[in-house]
């Protein structure tokens, strides 16, 4: 899965900020964790939606952020 999912976000990164450093760097602070996420974090969300173990879910978001929602708008935020 890993494989699959690695060189996608690994571009888009790329793209928008060069190595994954510099994009934690200008984009890290605007997450509650501190940091972007990495791509073994965001395919370990979809393959959950993806096997039998999601099966019962319906109608929800599996929000794999960071905590950037929850920390957006705050006094804290720095972004």
């Amino acid at each position: 899965m890993r494989q699959l999912f690695q060189p996608a976000a690994h571009a888009a990164i790329s793209a928008c900020c060069g190595v994954r450093e510099e994009a934690n760097a200008a984009k890290g602070p605007a997450y509650l964790v501190g940091r972007t996420g990495r791509t073994d974090e965001i395919a370990a969300g979809a393959a959950i939606l993806a096997s039998d173990e999601s099966s019962f879910m319906t109608g929800t978001d599996l929000l794999l952020d960071g905590g950037y929602l929850a920390f957006k708008g705050t006094t804290t935020n720095p972004v």
